[in-house]
């Protein structure tokens, strides 16, 4: 976590493009290892789930086949133009298209050559729309997650700021509550408020 970053803030193109394809190749790489388990165990997963490192869950995050298959899931917040790339779940049958072509098909789908690749998230919208996968989104209360940004002390972690306001956003979002269901709980605004996460 945490290279410096270039004067001015802004990384070069094709630095960042480097650095996309690294992160994005480790999920060829982690969806080989499912094939391989999966072919030792004679057996199939159901859900084949992407979940950064850094990721801090903060309440109950339920996978269950009924809501998550047939599908690519992923946090309504912070999608950028796409797919939000912090932590997706996606049905087996098209975890091969999706986690394998992020990167293959960079090199082997003619009908991708031409778009621009634009940001990871954007990426993952194009694979999942080229290959008919269909796209739906979590709000908080479906998947209450927000990246980490360090240690603050010993007892607690530093949320990613700007991730944790447009969470704040999205709680206080009328329309959240209206149309999806979803009451945020006082303790996670008082926490995403704080940016600080309590290490049990």
């Amino acid at each position: 976590m945490g290279e410096v970053m270039p004067e001015g803030g802004i990384e070069k193109a094709a630095d960042r493009f480097q650095n996309n394809m690294r992160w994005l190749s480790g999920l060829r790489d982690c969806m080989k290892w499912v094939q391989k388990i999966e072919y030792e165990q004679q057996m199939f997963y159901d859900l084949v789930v992407r979940l950064r490192d850094d990721s801090y869950v903060f309440d109950n995050w339920i996978l269950n086949y009924e809501w998550y298959g047939n599908k690519l899931t992923s946090a309504r917040t912070a999608s950028f133009r796409g797919v939000n790339d912090h932590n997706f779940v996606v049905d087996r049958k098209y975890a091969d298209e999706l986690f394998r072509g992020l990167t293959e098909d960079y090199y082997f789908n003619k009908s991708l050559a031409h778009d621009h690749w634009g940001n990871p998230e954007h990426r993952i919208y194009l694979i999942a729309n080229a290959y008919n996968i269909p796209i739906q989104n979590n709000t908080i209360c479906q998947q209450p997650i927000v990246p980490l940004r360090g240690l603050y002390d010993s007892n607690h972690w530093l949320m990613h700021t700007s991730y944790a306001k447009k969470l704040i956003q999205e709680c206080n979002d009328p329309l959240t509550k209206k149309l999806y269901d979803c009451k945020c709980d006082d303790r996670w605004i008082h926490m995403l408020n704080t940016s600080v996460a309590v290490i049990d």
